[in-house]
């Protein structure tokens, strides 16, 4: 992700500064870059391996592996050789942004700039508020995620911010399919037959395995009672099967784009298969979509964001919902808010999801429309 967020800047025309501790990776990310952007671009990058050479840097990203220690101290040092005029930014997928900018002097100066993979096709970009961030640091965020061609959208600070929220939901349902004894090809074959570019397995193949399990694990800790455990993803890990990027996650990947499920995995999944259902691909659809809808009511409820719309805009754009459906509430106010409540009842009561939240009780009552429930926020984005 740092080598595609380099990619572009250099693209848009920055002077570019990346930096990274182990040589080996900088090398490699400078050669991704320059696949990207061409070799007449190199007079635009530069590399370090400390800190301290980003001193003349006026922004900021950070994008380190998924973990507090590392991230806190990356901006514990960069507070100590940048100017305070500096913006910073993380691209966290998973801790919340106050975390972060905890051990900063200056925590007015973070908020969270979160981009999605692939990164090509995915124009959105997370621009996240932290208690304390300032309108100054949102702003230029915005304008430096537009200046690459994405399309900003500023959220509040919560666990996975919004779109991974419903990247948790649509994974998570995936998952207690596959404990029922639905193969991971028919579950995605079905999320594609809906419009889906791909389907909820090849896209955790995507992000990597390792990083959806890291990410899994820390919104497990607020959301207890919305998650299944999901020890497949830990035995696929522990396998070296990390997803696209090494060629084999839950998908075997050719070189001609092609992909299958191996025996191994195959054997692996057996092992956890509770008792198994027979469901059409209407079913497998709604056991997939309809819990997204509902934490979609839950996001908006919070105030993650004050207009439905614009969890319309992130879902279609940050994470691959069919665009020809409209958007999720769009969708949902075709099947009908009532339809989708009293659907999500049945399925709660077999034990396959969460029921229905407080607003979408709320807004099927007299099946309202989804995209009219909208709220004021706590904090205007």
């Amino acid at each position: 992700m740092g080598a595609s967020v380099a990619a572009a800047a250099v693209a848009a025309g920055y002077q570019v500064v990346m930096a990274d501790t182990d040589v080996d990776t900088l090398n490699q990310a400078n050669l991704l870059v320059l696949d990207e952007v061409g070799p007449d671009a190199a007079d635009r990058i530069s590399l370090t391996s400390e800190l301290a050479g980003l001193a003349e840097c006026d922004f900021i990203t950070e994008s380190t592996t998924e973990r507090i220690d590392i991230k806190k101290a990356v901006f514990s040092e960069l507070e100590t050789v940048l100017p305070e005029s500096v913006v910073l930014t993380t691209n966290t997928s998973t801790i919340p942004i106050d975390r972060v900018a905890g051990v900063l002097h200056s925590p007015e100066r973070l908020c969270g700039l979160h981009f999605f993979t692939p990164f090509r096709e995915r124009p959105l970009a997370e621009v996240v508020r932290g208690t304390q961030s300032s309108e100054t640091t949102l702003a230029a965020s915005a304008v430096f995620a537009e200046s690459i061609d994405r399309l900003p959208l500023v959220v509040n600070d919560s666990p996975g911010f919004l779109v991974n929220r419903f990247l948790m939901i649509y994974s998570n349902e995936a998952v207690r399919l596959l404990f029922q004894g639905i193969s991971p090809e028919r579950i995605d074959q079905a999320a594609v037959d809906f419009g889906w570019a791909m389907g909820p397995f090849r896209l955790l193949d995507e992000v990597g395995l390792q990083t959806a399990l890291q990410c899994a694990w820390r919104l497990a800790e607020m959301f207890q009672d919305r998650l299944v455990r999901a020890p497949v993803l830990v035995k696929l890990v522990k396998a070296k099967r990390l997803g696209r990027k090494c060629g084999m996650g839950i998908f075997n990947y050719e070189e001609d784009g092609s992909f299958y499920t191996d025996p191994e995995v195959k054997g692996i999944i057996d092992k956890y298969v509770e008792d198994r259902v027979e469901l059409t691909t209407d079913e497998i659809i709604h056991r997939l979509m309809l819990p997204m809808v509902d934490e979609a009511t839950r996001v908006l409820d919070e105030g993650l964001v004050s207009d439905p719309r614009c969890v319309d805009v992130a879902i279609t754009q940050g994470l691959g919902f069919p665009i020809d459906r409209g958007g999720l509430f769009y969708w949902g106010d075709q099947v009908g808010s009532a339809n989708v409540c009293s659907l999500l009842e049945a399925m709660s009561k077999q034990g396959v999801a969460v029921g229905p939240g407080p607003l979408l009780k709320k807004v099927a009552q007299n099946n309202g429309r989804f995209l009219d429930s909208s709220r004021q926020p706590t904090a205007s984005p």
